[in-house]
């Protein structure tokens, strides 16, 4: 099984108690409010992302001024390896949503070589379920290949190898050999990670309603540019979680 890896794992685990919380909160508002949403997903925004580009901190940034909630490969794999968790998870579906997540699931199709069958399928409950009890940004795991196309919008961040080399060294601490090496392997497993589980090529730019150069904006102005494609494809009547709560 996948394990959460670079960050407590007990923390990991309080952060997704947390967000189930809030959103049995929400649902029991809801209910009394006589105002339940009906829909089956809500608008999302995913993040595919080259090494050493700042998705963390640009999906942070994001999330902060959105209200959307971040989830990450860390949290992603703890919510589908945790038993207790992903039972959880399942009990915030009704039987109409379970039915269309099945759907989805089942039209995916499988790449050439998926040797973890059932961590696959766990990952794409997980991802619809999440995206069914909130409004959520989705950091790599092939998220956009999984979520329906139109209920959400689909990024994708790169870089000139020299920038990402420079923003990774800094982060990670180490010189811009090593730098190097690390970004390769993670690209390259990123990369058959998608090609993998979906048969797709990972860096098709056509997967995607956005491809971002982040070398040629500052990091706020990347930030709005976003945020702004995001209410555009979202539609004039969408407001943010943050701003319903002014």
């Amino acid at each position: 099984m996948v394990k959460p890896i670079g960050k407590n794992i007990r923390g990991i685990h309080s952060v997704v108690e947390r967000q189930m919380r809030n959103w049995e909160i929400v649902r029991e508002q809801s209910h009394r409010a006589k105002e339940a949403d009906t829909s089956l997903l809500k608008f999302y925004l995913t993040i595919s992302r080259e090494s050493g580009c700042g998705a963390e901190d640009i999906a942070e940034k994001i999330a902060e001024r959105t209200g959307f909630q971040k989830y990450d490969k860390e949290l992603l794999d703890h919510m589908v390896t945790e038993t207790d968790l992903r039972r959880r998870l399942y009990e915030t579906l009704d039987d109409k949503t379970v039915g269309w997540i099945e759907s989805i699931v089942s039209s995916i199709s499988f790449g050439p070589s998926v040797s973890a069958e059932e961590y696959f399928h766990r990952l794409c409950h997980a991802v619809l379920a999440i995206c069914h009890n909130t409004h959520a940004i989705i950091l790599g795991r092939g998220a956009n290949s999984i979520l329906p196309r139109e209920g959400g919008l689909s990024v994708r961040l790169v870089a000139p190898m020299e920038f990402r080399l420079e923003n990774y060294a800094a982060l990670k601490g180490v010189d811009l050999k090593t730098a190097r090496k690390e970004i390769r392997t993670i690209d390259r497993q990123q990369g058959q990670f998608i090609e993998n589980f979906f048969g797709r090529f990972a860096y098709d730019p056509r997967r995607f309603d956005l491809v971002i150069n982040v070398s040629q904006l500052p990091r706020d102005r990347l930030v709005d540019f976003i945020i702004g494609a995001m209410k555009i494809k979202a539609g004039p009547d969408f407001v943010f979680p943050i701003d319903r709560k002014k």
